[in-house]
């Protein structure tokens, strides 16, 4: 196995939120962990500065691929509006209400 030296994997980071930002170089990282970890720092980063612009989409994500475009994990993000401000949130954030028991946790 001398001279054998396996690569780390690239990952690619594509955020999706009514605008598509491809990521075209990808970063490499040792596995998948730590692009998942740096996946949330990234979507933390995203929230922060939506915040100071506030034009941040009612719901985006973050997809995660391989260097071939395979999609590895994906992070939705939803930001779905009260009773308490008097709008309603978004019919894909509203809960399904079960038959005959308390209201179900699935969304549609």
């Amino acid at each position: 196995m001398l001279g054998l030296v396996a690569s780390m994997p690239r990952y690619f980071f594509h955020v999706h939120d009514g605008v598509e930002q491809i990521d075209e170089e990808g970063t490499v990282f040792h596995d998948i962990v730590i692009a998942r970890a740096e996946a949330l720092k990234l979507a933390g980063d995203i929230i922060k500065d939506a915040g100071i612009r506030s034009d941040l989409g009612e719901d985006w994500c973050i997809t995660v691929t391989d260097d071939v475009g395979l999609i590895l994990f994906r992070m939705d993000f939803v930001v779905a509006e009260t009773a308490a401000t008097g709008r309603r949130p978004p019919v894909a954030a509203r809960p399904i209400q079960g038959e005959g028991g308390p209201p179900t946790r699935s969304f549609r």
